[in-house]
C-alpha cells in the first residue's frame, strides 16, 4: 500500500530540505501499532519537488474580486457544541476563518508562532509590509458551498417565507397576520424535513457529505491513549464542491497601497492556504474577476415605498442591555428601530421584521477576545432575518446609494453595539471585515407572491 502527503515550506531555505526530509523518513523504519514486532514496515520512500506544479499566482483586481476555495481533504470548522467531545463542522467557511489562515501564512513566513498581524510583522516582512499595515481593512465574505463549475452563490432563505397548502409564500410585506386559503401559514421553525430540503435546494444549497472521525487524547507522560478522553470530528467532505466568496479592498484608501496589498495577496494565495479548520487542511484558491451572482438577484428600487433587507450572514445589530427587561417584543423592536435609524443616518425607519437571535460565546471566544473583561457573550441576529424599511428622510436616490453600499460592504456596527463590543478585530470577531452583516435587498424570488385574496387577521 502506498501513502502520500505534501510538505510545504513557508520560508525560502538555502539547504536541500527535500534531501533532509527523505533521509528522515527513511530512518523511521516502521509505523503504526505493533511496529516493534514487525508490522508497518516502510519499504521505500520517495520525495520529489513539485514546485513546478504549484498554482500560478492569480490575477487579482484592486477594488474587489471573487474567489473559490477548494479544500483538499475533509475539514471541521466547529459550530456551537451540543456535547463536550463532539465537534460538528459548519458548511460555511467564515470570512474570519479565511483571514485567520492568511494571518497564519504571514506569521509562518516571518518564522513566528504567534498569529497576529501588526506593524512589527510588517518590519519582518518587507515584501508584505503593505498587506500587514492594512490587514484589518481587508474585508472577506463568508464562503458558501456550491458544486464545482457552478457560477452562482447560494442565498440564505429569508425567515419571512411561510409554507401553506403545499406552496411557499413570502409574507414580508404583509402588514398583519393572514390566512392563506383558509389556513394559518407555517414558518420555518415548524417545517418538516422535506420542506426544509426543498427550500434549501431552491436557494442554491446542496447536501454535503459528512465523515465522522473518532480520536482520543494522548497521555504525554505514558505515551498512550488517555483515559476517558475520546472526541469526534463530524467533518465536511469537499469532493465535488467549491466555496464561493468575495474580497473587498475599498477600505484601503491609497491606490498605491491597495496595489501593493493586491500583489501580496496574489503571492500568498498562489500556493494555497494552509490550516483550514481543526484538521489543518490545505486549501487551493481560484480568483474570478467577475462577482459570483447570488442565486436570486437583489435590487435597490423601492417596492410599494419600502425595501426588504435580509441578512445573508449573522450580524451584531443590538445591545443586549436594551432588551434585558423586556416583557414582550416591544423592546426588541425598539432596539432594531434604533439600530437601522443609526445605520441609515436617519433616512430609514423599521416598519416590520422577522428575526431570530442567538448567543455566541464560550471558553475560546472569552479567552481570545475578553481576557481582561467580564464575560459578555455576543447577541447575534441570525442569517435569514428580514427587516422591512421605509424612507423618512432624504431622497430615494440617496437611499438606493446607501443600500448599494450595504450590498457591497455589508452592515457596519450600530453606535451602541460599537460602544459595548468594540469594532476592532482584537475585541470583536463579528465585524463586517470578517464577513458578518452581509445583506440582500428586495430579493427577486419566483413563485412566492401572496395570492390576490387573503384573509387579514386584525389581531395587533
Amino acid at each position: 500500500m502506498q501513502f502520500s502527503g505534501t510538505a510545504r515550506l513557508t520560508r525560502d531555505s538555502d539547504e536541500d530540505v527535500r534531501q533532509w526530509l527523505e533521509w528522515g523518513l527513511k530512518w523511521v523504519g516502521s509505523l503504526g501499532g505493533q511496529r516493534t514486532v514487525g508490522f508497518g514496515r516502510i519499504l521505500a520512500v520517495e520525495v520529489r519537488d513539485d514546485t513546478a506544479e504549484r498554482q500560478a499566482e492569480p490575477e487579482l483586481f484592486q477594488d474587489s474580486f471573487s474567489f473559490a476555495l477548494h479544500p483538499q481533504s475533509p475539514f471541521c470548522l466547529s459550530m456551537q457544541r451540543i456535547a463536550g467531545n463532539l465537534f460538528e463542522s459548519s458548511e460555511v467557511i467564515a470570512g474570519g476563518v479565511i483571514k485567520g489562515m492568511l494571518a497564519r501564512e504571514l506569521c509562518e513566513h516571518a518564522g513566528l508562532k504567534s498569529i497576529e498581524v501588526s506593524e512589527a510583522l510588517a518590519e519582518r516582512l518587507p515584501e508584505h509590509a503593505a498587506l500587514c499595515r492594512h490587514f484589518e481593512a481587508i474585508q472577506i465574505s463568508h464562503a458558501f458551498p456550491a458544486p464545482n463549475g457552478c457560477r452562482t452563490r447560494p442565498v440564505v432563505a429569508p425567515l419571512s417565507l411561510v409554507s401553506c397548502a403545499g406552496a411557499f409564500y413570502d409574507v414580508a410585506r404583509s402588514p398583519k397576520p393572514v390566512l392563506i386559503q383558509g389556513e394559518a401559514p407555517r414558518f420555518d421553525i415548524d417545517w418538516k424535513r422535506q420542506e426544509r430540503s426543498e427550500i434549501s435546494k431552491r436557494f442554491g444549497w446542496e447536501s454535503l457529505k459528512r465523515e465522522l472521525r473518532v480520536r482520543t487524547a494522548i497521555d504525554g507522560e505514558k505515551l498512550r491513549a488517555d483515559d476517558e478522553k475520546l472526541f469526534a470530528y463530524d467533518m465536511i467532505q469537499p469532493e465535488g464542491f467549491q466555496w464561493l466568496g468575495r474580497v473587498v479592498l475599498s477600505g484601503i484608501q491609497d491606490p498605491s497601497e491597495r496595489a501593493d496589498v493586491t500583489a501580496s495577496l496574489a503571492k500568498l494565495l498562489g500556493g494555497g492556504l494552509q490550516s483550514l479548520g481543526k484538521t489543518k487542511v490545505l486549501t487551493h484558491f481560484d480568483c474570478c474577476p467577475d462577482p459570483f451572482p447570488p442565486k436570486f438577484a437583489s435590487h435597490t428600487s423601492s417596492v410599494q415605498g419600502q425595501w426588504v433587507v435580509s441578512l445573508n450572514t449573522p450580524a451584531l445589530l443590538i445591545d443586549p442591555d436594551a432588551i434585558t427587561k423586556a416583557t414582550g417584543s416591544d423592546e426588541l423592536e425598539a432596539a432594531y428601530r434604533t439600530s437601522f435609524s443609526d445605520l441609515s443616518g436617519g433616512r430609514l425607519k423599521l416598519v416590520s421584521y422577522f428575526a431570530r437571535q442567538s448567543l455566541a460565546g464560550g471558553d475560546y471566544l472569552y479567552r481570545r477576545f475578553c481576557r481582561k473583561d467580564d464575560y459578555q457573550p455576543w447577541l447575534l441576529t441570525n442569517a435569514g432575518s428580514v427587516f422591512v424599511l421605509e424612507r423618512v428622510n432624504g431622497t430615494e436616490e440617496e437611499v438606493m446609494e446607501l443600500l448599494n453600499l450595504w450590498l457591497e460592504r455589508g452592515l457596519d456596527l450600530p453606535a451602541r453595539v460599537k460602544a459595548r463590543y468594540g469594532e476592532s478585530w482584537k475585541r470583536n470577531p463579528f465585524i463586517r471585515q470578517n464577513g458578518y452583516g452581509e445583506v440582500t435587498v428586495n430579493l427577486q424570488i419566483p413563485d412566492v407572491e401572496l395570492p390576490a385574496k387573503v384573509e387579514v387577521l386584525d389581531v395587533l
